[in-house]
């Protein structure tokens, strides 16, 4: 019994059965917020794409569904193919698209361990270090366990739209396992394969990393990174490390030269996507150095209060000294650079960490136009905080004496962020906990306050005689309307709650709803809530007059920041109204023509114009704008679209 109890033991403490054990801990921690509901960009992403609805698997269809997505440059089509055939295994059912997020997650999670343990291994080797290569399993497990429970994850894992996060994440991770696994075979002599595989990791991985997010360019950086820190370039061959360098040159250096020539003689293209922000190019740089620390805050000290689906309310820097904080923020990253760079040879692994979080940050927290802070950028970036972090519990163990107190702190920590997690998830299990809690954590989030006002709209629209949500939902959306005097979204959201009241909107309202229209960034939110004025209660009748519909749409179009792709919608939007609301077909058509000549280059209004001019039995002008779209859809993802539109013109012309 003894020696059964002894093996029992032993093989408890195996790595790998403590990993499985982390797993299903990682898995019953989000249990709660499977439960959950979309939210915020799951609806313009994958809620009204009806590509995405797919009924059948054939290479149109899932074609149409790959790149559907208007997300990124890249369209990520790995991602969106995974959204399409979420939908057609279980519809718009929210807890599956979650259950796969999280599935995605726990693979995460021993992608991560492998690839650590990797690393370690290569590092122990490389100094020498028989603490290292006794415990770099452990410390693996630590981290990943770590990792699995942070709370930082949560968004990634939840808010279903990031699957293109954690899926790019997933073959950066496989990435850089190919990139180990390659550069041990060099060391060993097998030439050949190990540049073979290394190669694979960094350009095969790389591309399905950025045909899932765009981050996943950065998969080479971070490989430059680990062989920056980690193995000094150094080989058994000038032979090998000259290889190793070109494959750097060809990867970083000069996408990274194409890059800047391309930004230096083409600005237009960086500073016109600050033209939708609050802050300047330079006042998003000086406030990125202020949320660089804040995210090492949530890393170290994740606390619920603080992190939150929305942080539009983080001040912004407007000088180096507006606040101070951002001088001092700037002089502490020098520092830690300088000193990551100048010391990697000394402490490889804090130079690897901190080299690694930078990396990560790289791209979305530096130059692009994008919003100053969200927690799902983190999810590979921590990766670096948290090793350093735990590895200095590990390095306190090896005088012996305190080796239990250590390992307890570790453990209690990894413990603590799994409870931090799933009280989170809990708040996510339905939307009026989470956007409740969300504007209780935030009160200065414009973002915050409309899903609180929001959620007490669509409760008041179930219980009408209770006017207690409904005074809810009015302090919620005024001050929302009030934070931000270039924000639409607390108006929209009041002239939603003044029609679920069964009135018309206050007319001060609407007029500064068109002042706002004209001077704010107009996106996805707007067109879909004026699309919504502009339809139908259910009994022919506009939720708005027709005048202010017609008011505020003029109102958007006077907007000098519209895209021409949004630009051509709101045309497509008015020519729609015209035909179903109004019944003036002529100003349809013109109004058709107008969204055309607006995006030239977008298939999709030519099918809308075509969808407009079957109903009015010209046929042979709908086939021309079918043909005119097969012409522009070089991606095939209207392809469904136009032969159904052909099918029925054929049918009624048959008829």
């Amino acid at each position: 019994m003894s020696r059964f109890l002894q093996g029992h033991i032993t093989r408890l403490r195996e790595p790998l059965f403590l990993l499985a054990v982390v797993l299903v801990v990682g898995a019953l921690v989000y249990i709660p917020g499977l439960s959950g509901d979309f939210a915020f960009d799951d609806t313009s992403n994958l809620l009204i794409n009806d590509h995405l609805r797919i009924e059948r698997l054939d290479f149109s269809t899932l074609r149409a569904a790959a790149f559907s997505g208007d997300a990124g440059p890249l369209k990520r089509p790995l991602s969106m193919l995974s959204f399409a055939l979420n939908y057609y295994a279980t519809g718009f059912d929210p807890f599956y698209f979650k259950l796969v997020n999280l599935g995605i997650h726990l693979l995460n999670g021993a992608s991560l361990y492998l690839f650590l343990s990797l690393l370690l291994s290569a590092l122990a080797k490389r100094t020498g270090n028989t603490f290292a290569r006794a415990q770099h399993q452990y410390l693996a497990l630590v981290v990943t366990a770590s990792w699995l429970l942070h709370p930082l994850a949560l968004t990634s894992v939840l808010y279903v739209v990031q699957r293109m996060n954690s899926l790019a994440a997933l073959f950066t991770l496989w990435g850089l396992i190919f990139y180990l696994w390659g550069r041990r075979r060099l060391d060993e002599g097998g030439e050949r394969k190990g540049i073979v595989l290394m190669v694979a990791g960094i350009l095969g991985f790389g591309m399905l990393a950025s045909l899932s997010k765009e981050n996943g360019v950065l998969l080479p950086l971070y490989a430059l990174v680990l062989e920056a820190t980690i193995f000094g370039f150094r080989t058994g061959s000038s032979s090998n490390r000259k290889k190793i360098y070109t494959l750097f040159i060809v990867t970083v250096a000069i996408p990274l030269l194409a890059a800047t020539l391309y930004v230096a003689f083409h600005p237009e293209w960086l500073l016109s996507q600050y033209r939708i922000r609050a802050f300047t190019l330079s006042e998003r740089l000086l406030t990125e150095s202020r949320v660089l620390w804040l995210y090492i805050k949530w890393m170290l000290v994740p606390n619920n209060a603080d992190l939150g689906l929305f942080h539009d309310d983080i001040p912004i820097s407007t000088g180096f000294l507006q606040p101070i904080t951002t001088l001092v923020s700037i002089l502490a990253w020098l520092a830690l650079l300088f000193g990551a760079l100048l010391l990697r040879k000394r402490v490889p692994l804090v130079s690897f960490g901190l080299l690694w979080f930078l990396a990560g940050h790289s791209l979305e927290s530096s130059f692009l136009g994008l919003e100053l802070a969200h927690e799902h950028r983190n999810y590979l970036p921590m990766i670096g905080i948290l090793l350093i972090a735990f590895d200095a519990l590990f390095t306190a163990t090896r005088d012996g004496n305190l080796a239990r107190s250590r390992t307890a702190v570790a453990i209690t920590v990894v413990l603590l962020f799994g409870v931090v997690t799933s009280l989170r998830a809990a708040q996510w299990s339905s939307s009026i906990s989470l956007n409740l809690s969300e504007a209780q954590h935030h009160p200065e989030s414009v973002r915050a306050n409309y899903q609180a006002g929001r959620q007490y709209t669509i409760l008041f629209e179930q219980d009408p005689t209770n006017r207690k949500l409904y005074d809810e939902a009015w302090f919620y959306l005024d001050r929302a309307a009030r934070l931000d005097h270039t924000s639409t979204v607390g108006l929209f959201g009041l002239i939603s709650l003044a029609q679920a009241d069964h009135r018309m909107p206050e007319p001060a309202l609407l007029t500064e709803l068109q002042r706002r229209l004209r001077i704010s960034f107009f996106g996805a939110y707007e067109l879909l809530a004026l699309k919504k004025l502009a339809a139908t209660d259910g009994q022919g009748k506009p939720a708005v007059r027709n005048k202010d519909v017609l008011a505020l749409f003029d109102a958007a179009l006077d907007n000098p920041t519209l895209e021409p792709g949004v630009k051509g919608m709101l045309f497509s939007t008015l020519s729609a109204y015209y035909a179903n609301q109004r019944h003036a077909y002529p100003d349809a058509v013109v109004l058709a023509s107008k969204a055309i000549e607006a995006a030239p280059k977008e298939a999709i209004f030519n099918t809308s114009f075509a969808d407009l001019l079957i109903g009015l039995h010209q046929y042979g002008a709908a086939r021309e704008q079918l043909r005119i779209a097969k012409a522009k859809d070089h991606l095939g993802r209207f392809i469904p679209e136009i032969a159904s539109l052909e099918q029925r013109a054929n049918h009624h012309e048959q008829q």
